[in-house]
């Protein structure tokens, strides 16, 4: 009687779950295929299609656009590893302590622009950014330095700073709410028994938490790097990849292959290498982290 009664629960949970599979299958597994499939063609749209084998793929490996947007991702990504990665743990600790009061009120604020949509956050930025009538402007003709003011989104030597501040300002929320979920699950007698041994504030985040907290840092660090990797509408809303090709990134430069240039077969290979660059770059980062961690 057990053992039925296990198989009836273990087909119930398969029958609850079968709609979301289904569903992961339809949004994700089906369109990955068909992509590779289209990969390997000429196909440029309509009937007409070619099968041309691993030309697309060939033409990736030179193609020299393709790689000046993959190491605008790789800009973007580092500077969201140092800075959003660091201002969310700080944000963090700053709403975890008991100093702190009305913390419902600071978590909400933080991850206020997270479910912004990126074309709202876009048009704020524009205005924040603006060389004409933008605050930053404002603010500095007030002082006297309106002439000291740069070219935010118009100059290629800054536009990958500027828009990873935006960037910075719209997703942190995210990594504050998963680091003070880990932040819960840090035993706060640890932190007293160092505070009582002598160590300070910084000592004991330094040796205590950031050790115990490991396997969430893992979690964020492959999210942040995930995320670089396919970066696409807050960019376009505010720079389309330019000027030039100065803040192209590689899911835009699929997107101009596509829809712009009509190469359907080659945006597929184009993506697909996105794909695997973003898989060698979380499997590489992981190996590093967990042998660190075995270390």
């Amino acid at each position: 009687m057990k053992k039925s009664a296990i198989k009836v629960k273990t087909g119930r949970i398969y029958l609850y779950i079968l709609p979301f599979i289904i569903m992961f299958a339809v949004a994700y597994i089906i369109p990955l295929c068909v992509a590779i499939g289209i990969s390997f063609t000429n196909w440029r749209g309509g009937k007409n299609i070619k099968f041309i084998g691993i030309d697309n793929y060939m033409k990736l490996f030179q193609d020299q656009g393709f790689w000046i947007s993959f190491l605008n991702n790789l800009k973007f990504m580092v500077l969201m590893l140092i800075f959003q990665l660091g201002f969310a743990f700080l944000f963090a600790l700053f709403v975890q302590s008991k100093r702190v009061k009305l913390k419902g009120f600071h978590r909400r604020a933080i991850f206020l622009p997270s479910v912004l949509s990126s074309f709202v956050v876009a048009l704020i930025w524009q205005i924040v950014y603006n060389k004409n009538f933008g605050l930053i402007s404002a603010v500095a003709e007030k002082i006297g330095l309106e002439d000291k003011v740069p070219l935010w989104l118009d100059d290629p030597k800054i536009v990958i700073n500027s828009l990873a501040i935006v960037l910075i300002w719209q997703f942190v929320g995210q990594y504050v709410i998963i680091l003070m979920a880990g932040l819960q699950n840090v035993d706060q007698s640890l932190m007293e028994a160092a505070m009582m041994d002598g160590a300070n504030t910084f000592q004991s985040t330094l040796h205590i938490t950031l050790p115990l907290m490991k396997p969430t840092l893992i979690v964020c660090i492959t999210l942040c790097i995930s995320g670089c990797m396919k970066l696409f509408d807050t960019i376009y809303a505010l720079t389309g990849g330019g000027p030039g090709s100065s803040s192209m990134v590689t899911a835009m430069y699929a997107y101009n292959q596509a829809f712009k240039l009509k190469q359907f077969g080659y945006a597929s290979a184009v993506s697909i290498g996105m794909i695997i660059l973003s898989l060698i770059l979380v499997l590489a980062s992981r190996k590093i982290l967990n042998r660190k961690e075995e270390v």
